[in-house]
């Protein structure tokens, strides 16, 4: 994937490109009915899981973990936190994104220092971006951003100091940043919008119609970020507003009604 939104799985000639397959390579997987909800409050203990450990919202104490967010926990029927599936296993009550190691997210530029930058991602506290943590870059040679841009980035860490620390260096994909190719780095142009962040698995689906459908009759580029955030570029501010409307749509609407209002929105205008 290019750094604008590419996907790299779709032939080059595609009008559409878009960058929603995640750096995690997992296979999308439904939740079963009898997953249960569980109601967690700060300071309240939990059997130890080594895979809550992923979510900021987790401490461990003395065997046991010790929630730091209210959320709720996805369960089994005996009350043990859900493992194989895709979707978020913890999901914060608060307004804010609650970081994951690994999730890939959108970021604004709010601080700059020679050796790193502080990025609002939405969440409860901003993230950290080393100067030097972009593919390729050294001491000479590194981007230089400014306050107010966009960066997408993936979490690396979360420190002992509860800060998650950003990385602009893929697992994956090892283009130089100076290429202008790398997966991950400075997002230019565009429009940055919000969304639901629980329903952010909904976009990577790779049977989502709406994306799917919209790639056949316009050009456009997205990126999607587990934060809450969705960046969308095209040939005219019109088109990202129609895009970015007809996506929140598609959220909670049929295949059969979404291809009229595509239909409507971009195949009879260009008929006109």
């Amino acid at each position: 994937m290019n750094k604008k939104g590419g996907n790299k799985t779709q032939p080059k000639n595609e009008k559409t490109q878009f960058k929603n397959i995640p750096e995690k390579k997992s296979q999308h997987s439904k939740i079963s009915n009898s997953v249960k909800k569980l109601l967690l409050f700060p300071g309240e203990e939990y059997e130890y899981n080594p895979a809550l450990l992923h979510y900021d919202a987790f401490g461990y104490s003395q065997g046991n973990l010790v929630t730091k967010r209210c959320g709720i926990l996805l369960t089994d029927d005996s009350g043990k936190a859900l493992e194989s599936t895709n979707e978020e296993v913890f999901r914060s009550l608060g307004n804010y994104y609650s970081p994951k190691v690994d999730d890939v997210v959108l970021g604004v530029i709010v601080l700059k220092t020679a050796e790193f930058y502080k990025v609002d991602i939405n969440s409860y506290t901003h993230a950290i971006l080393n100067t030097k943590d972009f593919e390729g870059a050294t001491k000479k040679s590194k981007p230089n951003l400014n306050l107010g841009d966009l960066v997408f980035a993936r979490i690396s860490k979360i420190n002992k100091f509860d800060t998650p620390i950003l990385s602009c260096i893929s697992l994956h994909e090892h283009k130089n940043w100076a290429s202008g190719e790398s997966f991950f780095g400075v997002i230019k142009g565009g429009n940055l919008f919000k969304f639901d962040k629980i329903r952010t698995w909904d976009f990577y689906r790779e049977d989502n119609f709406a994306l799917q459908r919209l790639r056949d009759v316009v050009t456009y580029e997205i990126i999607v970020g587990f934060n809450g955030r969705l960046w969308i570029k095209s040939d005219s501010s019109e088109y990202v507003l129609t895009i970015y409307s007809l996506l929140m749509k598609s959220l909670n609407s049929k295949e059969e009604e979404m291809e009229k209002e595509i239909h409507e929105a971009f195949i009879n205008k260009m008929r006109d």
